[in-house]
């Protein structure tokens, strides 16, 4: 089955790290895109839309969108405010459609990195003119408590932050980007359970045996009862100029 199949039941848990982390990447989201009253928004690869239904409390005027090509973690987001697409992001972003602005916050590794150019250039033909896409990408050097041949792998499969503002620029955006972090703190128990689960799609590419290996690992690593570490993520805003303005 599918990585996120099999990790919907956990998705809000494993995600959800508390109150305080969602509230800020929610205002982050809001602040960065920036988001304003009225206007239509898409959240691209949303999953159970944690952070869309966050954002509907701070901008109730907004319609949001919510686009993923899983049903069943689409059909856990219950908001009946939030329009819902199961649909894939390269697919949804050739349709003939309009919108002021679209996010996506761990998502644009999922995008093949042949995909990922004409993805941006069909989003900008969506976008109204002045409008912005905010991706939230992790650093490709992971500093999280995993193991060492989960972060070489990661650190293989994901794109550079310049690769992503490149792709951008060559689509017509104009950048800019930041650096944002939240502090995580978790019981070890808790974090080589989400491991065993594979909440990070990195560790679909193990057996179950190589990752008992890595928990051990882990284990071995981090002898406190919890693991503390900081969630690193480049904010990469490219806005759609305004018509002469370019």
């Amino acid at each position: 089955m599918d990585h996120y199949t099999n990790l919907a039941a956990h998705y809000d848990e494993y995600y959800r790290y508390s109150d305080d982390y969602i509230n800020y990447f929610t205002n982050k989201i809001v602040e960065d895109l920036p988001i304003k009253d009225s206007e239509t928004i898409v959240e691209m690869g949303s999953g159970t839309g944690i952070f869309a239904k966050e954002i509907l409390k701070k901008a109730p005027s907004i319609q949001m969108v919510c686009v993923d090509n899983n049903a069943l973690m689409l059909n856990r987001n219950k908001d009946e405010r939030i329009k819902q697409v199961c649909q894939d992001a390269v697919d949804f972003s050739r349709e003939s459609i309009v919108y002021d602005r679209i996010y996506m916050k761990e998502f644009i590794h999922h995008v093949h990195s042949n995909d990922r150019l004409p993805l941006f250039k069909d989003i900008y033909l969506q976008l109204k003119s002045d409008g912005s896409i905010l991706i939230l990408i992790e650093p490709k050097r992971l500093n999280y408590p995993l193991f060492d041949e989960a972060l070489r792998r990661f650190e293989n499969r994901q794109p550079s932050r310049l690769e992503i503002i490149n792709d951008l620029e060559s689509a017509g955006f104009l950048t800019s980007f930041s650096v944002i972090s939240y502090p995580i703190n978790l019981e070890k128990q808790k974090y080589t359970e989400m491991v065993r689960n594979r909440y990070m799609s990195v560790l679909e590419s193990f057996t179950d045996d190589e990752l008992e290996n890595g928990i051990t690992s882990i284990n071995n690593s981090h002898k406190d009862d919890a693991v503390e570490y900081l969630e690193i993520f480049y904010s990469i805003r490219g806005v759609k100029p305004i018509a002469g303005q370019h």
